[in-house]
């Protein structure tokens, strides 16, 4: 096999591979759980979430002070809610859940040293 033929072969198998890593990642973010095999693993992650924290403080109207305290150019909203003390039932109106994730990786067994020499 030529070296162009390697090249083009290995630009096939890539394909191939990145087809079949999307299909992974669609069936585990449907089970949402962490899948893990022989030297390999598909991560699940629920992602990161946040709150509305403008939203939250308007809901809630905490008093002045706390806002003209959090405030410089632009109102710090998480720390007005914060400090306003803002019931969870409250806060949980205004979470965003974050987008949900799946990161694969081998897991190589019986790595070679890479500080190792051959042949010294």
């Amino acid at each position: 096999m030529t070296l162009k033929e390697k090249l083009e072969r290995w630009r096939d198998l890539q394909a191939a591979a990145d087809k079949l890593a999307e299909e992974i990642k669609a069936e585990v973010l449907e089970l949402q759980q962490t899948i893990r095999g022989k030297g390999v693993v598909a991560s699940y992650g629920k992602g990161r979430g946040s709150y509305d924290y403008e939203a939250i403080a308007k809901e809630i109207q905490p008093p002045r002070p706390i806002i003209e305290k959090w405030s410089t150019l632009k109102v710090n909203w998480r720390g007005v809610v914060e400090e306003a003390g803002v019931p969870p039932e409250i806060k949980a109106k205004y979470y965003k859940p974050g987008t949900p994730y799946v990161s694969l990786r081998l897991k190589v067994e019986d790595a070679p040293d890479r500080g190792a020499r051959s042949g010294a």
